[in-house]
C-alpha cells in the first residue's frame, strides 16, 4: 500500500476523450494483495499448480482503462511457505524500477515487521511532473536539433540486417524466442575493461565495437546497426522513482577492410556519447521523422539489439524470511537476436535471445562461442584488422581445414 502510494505510476491508469489520452490517478484501496490458496493440494500437484499460477500471473493482460499498472498476488504453500509474484507493466516502469522496488520493499517490510513505521525520503517529482517537463522542454529548436542529429546519423540505414537465416522470414513478425546463456571468462573480461579504460571508453563501448565486428564477420557487411536500451534518466529527481524511463537508442558503426579494434573502439566512443546527447527525443518519433520502408516481418531501424545490464538491484533481504527466487522460462524474443550481457565478479555472463522462427538452437550456440574466441583474438590484437582474427576453436579449425579438406583420393595411374 505504501509503495503504491508513494508512486503514481503504479496506481495510473489511462482514458480517451475528444481531447486525447488522459491519465487517472485511482486511489488506493485497503487491500492491494490477491490471495491464492494452495496449501490444501498434495505434491506433486502442488508444485505443478504453482509453476501454473506463476506463468498465468506473468503473462496478466492489462486493461489500461482501469487496472492499476502492479498486479501482486500472494500464493499460499503451506503454513510457513508462500510465492510472491509481483508484475508491472512496461508502460510504468523499467528495469531501474525495479530495482527502486526491491529497495523500498526491503526497508518498509524490515521495519513493519518489528511494529514500526518507516518514512521514506519524499519524492521531489512524480512521473507526471517528469512527462510535463518533457513535453515543454522538446520543442521547437531544442526538437529540431535533436532530430536533425538522427536525421544525419541514420540516413542511408540498412533495411534490415544481412545475418544468415536458418528458416525463411515469415511475412509476419513473430515473437516466439529461446535464450541460450553462457559465462565469459574473467581473463578476457579483464583484459577488455582495461583496453576500454585506455581508449577512454566504458565497457558498454568496448563491447559494442566487438559485437559489430562479429555481425560484420557473420554477415559480410560493413554497415552495422543495432539497438540498445538506455536509462534516461538524466534528472536526479527521477532517480528514485518508478517510471518508464528508458529510452531505445540506434547505433551504428562503419566498419573499413583495413579496421582495428582499438580505431572501432573510438568509433563507438563517438557514437555512443552523440546518442547520449540526444536520448531524450523517443524512439517511436525518430521512426516517425525517417520513415523508413516498413514491413510487417520484421521491426524499424534495426532487429539486433546489445544490452548491458548493469543496474544496481540488491538482493531482497526480508528478517526471518528465507527467500529463493522463483526461475521461470520466457520463450519470447522482443528482436531477431538480442545479446544481453550481465557484469558479475567473476567476468560477464552473456544472454543470447534470439527469434526460433529465424534461428536454429545449434547455430545460435556457435554464435555464442564464435563471439567468445573473437573478443579473445581481439583483446589479444587491438591494433591488427578485425577481419583478420580468428573466431573458431581448435577443434573446428581443425575440421574445416584439415578433416573437411582431406581430398586426396586413390586413382588410376595409367
Amino acid at each position: 500500500i505504501d509503495l503504491f502510494k508513494r508512486h503514481e505510476s503504479l496506481s495510473t491508469c489511462f482514458e480517451w476523450s475528444e481531447s486525447g489520452l488522459h491519465q487517472i490517478v485511482l486511489e488506493v484501496p485497503d487491500k492491494v494483495i490477491d490471495m491464492v490458496d494452495l496449501s490444501g493440494y498434495a505434491e506433486p500437484e502442488k508444485s505443478l499448480l504453482v509453476s501454473t499460477q506463476a506463468s498465468a500471473h506473468s503473462a496478466y493482460l492489462f486493461d489500461l482503462s482501469r487496472d492499476r499498472m502492479m498486479q501482486v498476488q500472494l500464493v499460499r504453500v503451506s503454513d510457513d511457505k508462500h510465492v510472491l509474484l509481483v508484475v508491472m507493466h512496461h508502460i510504468a516502469s523499467d528495469g531501474w524500477s525495479i530495482g527502486i522496488l526491491m529497495h523500498e520493499l526491503s526497508q518498509l517490510y524490515s521495519h513493519y515487521a518489528v511494529g514500526a513505521e518507516l518514512a521514506l525520503a519524499s519524492l521531489q517529482v512524480q512521473y507526471v511532473d517528469y512527462a510535463a517537463w518533457q513535453r515543454g522542454w522538446l520543442q521547437g529548436a531544442v526538437l529540431d536539433e535533436q532530430l536533425s542529429y538522427w536525421q544525419h546519423q541514420l540516413s542511408d540505414l540498412p533495411i534490415v540486417h544481412g545475418l544468415t537465416l536458418d528458416y525463411p522470414r515469415p511475412p509476419v513478425q513473430s515473437f516466439s524466442g529461446a535464450t541460450y546463456s553462457i559465462s565469459l571468462p574473467k581473463i578476457i573480461t579483464d583484459q577488455l575493461r582495461l583496453l576500454c579504460k585506455t581508449h577512454e571508453a566504458t565497457l558498454f563501448m568496448g563491447l559494442h565495437a566487438a559485437f559489430s565486428v562479429f555481425l560484420s564477420r557473420y554477415s559480410g557487411e560493413m554497415d552495422i546497426v543495432v539497438g540498445s536500451p538506455i536509462a534516461n534518466r538524466e534528472q536526479e529527481e527521477v532517480a528514485n522513482l518508478i517510471g518508464f524511463f528508458v529510452n531505445t537508442l540506434v547505433l551504428r558503426l562503419q566498419l573499413e577492410n583495413d579496421s582495428s579494434f582499438s580505431a572501432l573502439i573510438k568509433q563507438s566512443k563517438d557514437v555512443a556519447l552523440g546518442a547520449y546527447a540526444h536520448q531524450q527525443v523517443p524512439f517511436e518519433q525518430i521512426v516517425e521523422i525517417l520513415q523508413p520502408q516498413r514491413n510487417l516481418s520484421h521491426s524499424p531501424l534495426f532487429q539486433i539489439m546489445l544490452v548491458l545490464q548493469n543496474n544496481k538491484t540488491e538482493d531482497l533481504r526480508l528478517p526471518n524470511l528465507t527467500i529463493t527466487p522463483l526461475e521461470q522460462t520466457y520463450q519470447v524474443a522482443k528482436f531477431d537476436l538480442t545479446l544481453s550481457v550481465t557484469e558479475h565478479v567473476d567476468g560477464l555472463w552473456l544472454s543470447w535471445e534470439y527469434n526460433t522462427d529465424l534461428f536454429k538452437s545449434e547455430t545460435v550456440r556457435r554464435m555464442a562461442i564464435h563471439f567468445e574466441q573473437l573478443l579473445m583474438s581481439l583483446v589479444n590484437a587491438p591494433d591488427a584488422s578485425v577481419f583478420g582474427m580468428n573466431m573458431l576453436e581448435m577443434s573446428e579449425r581443425e575440421q574445416l581445414l584439415v578433416e573437411w579438406n582431406a581430398t586426396q583420393a586413390e586413382y588410376p595411374q595409367d
